[in-house]
């Protein structure tokens, strides 16, 4: 206990040491307000709006969630780059508890965000039990993207450019609300299309439950198999 402690005490320093960091915290906050009171004035001006209104909460929560992702990434970075990392290799704890706590920080963030922004913005009539229990796959989505970043990325320019990259293929399941039949389901090759149907399923006659589940596991596999690189790439 005290070392996760210690642990948050040294992460909130090092958010709050640098500006935009600080502000990236407080951005999602900013965003389910918008959500809250600006979707329901724009769905009364543009009535066509009405039938998307639960993908665009979906592609929100993914929003918020990833930022808690994008400030572990950019610290991350900068330990990689100044060979931090390594020196954490000789201290007395170990790779993976190091990594494990970093992970579980940017889910909790990411978890409260989603919790947060399903609850707050009123788009969906979901019980208390269901919002927690779909935030769970939404809220891993974070450490699997920071994980993927911090492997790939050599500095904090390679790390945007890796964001903006994996930004793009995130929001690639939303083309298939526009597309009838059988071929939707060829973006179930990537893994946010099982949470985009969380929300709204579409054209889709899958049951909330399995989706709920293939997104789950989806996830909880990725963040396996990027835990693995890590070790080999970043802790060898």
């Amino acid at each position: 206990m005290n070392r996760i402690l210690t642990y948050s005490r040294n992460d909130m320093k090092l958010i709050f040491r640098d500006p935009i960091l600080y502000v990236m915290l407080f951005v999602p906050l900013v965003i389910i307000g918008l959500l809250r009171f600006g979707l329901p004035a724009l769905a009364e001006v543009f009535p066509d709006m009405e039938p998307y209104t639960k993908v665009i909460l979906g592609t929100f929560c993914l929003i918020t969630a990833m930022f808690p992702a994008y400030i572990y990434s950019f610290i991350m970075l900068d330990e990689k780059d100044q060979d931090v990392l390594i020196v954490i290799r000789v201290l007395p704890i170990s790779s993976i508890e190091f990594l494990v706590f970093r992970l579980l920080f940017i889910s909790v963030f990411s978890f409260f965000f989603t919790v947060l922004t399903i609850a707050v913005t009123g788009i969906v009539d979901w019980s208390p039990a269901k919002i927690i229990t779909a935030s769970l796959p939404v809220s891993l989505v974070a450490p699997v993207m920071s994980l993927f970043i911090i492997v790939f990325a050599r500095n904090k320019i390679e790390g945007v450019t890796w964001m903006k990259g994996l930004n793009f293929i995130m929001f690639l399941p939303v083309l298939s609300y526009f597309i009838k039949g059988s071929y939707e389901y060829t973006f179930g090759i990537l893994p946010l299309y099982w949470i985009f149907k969380m929300f709204e399923p579409g054209f889709s006659s899958i049951p909330y439950y399995i989706n709920y589940s293939i997104a789950l596991i989806y996830h909880l596999v990725l963040l396996l198999v990027g835990i693995r690189v890590f070790k080999l790439r970043v802790f060898p």
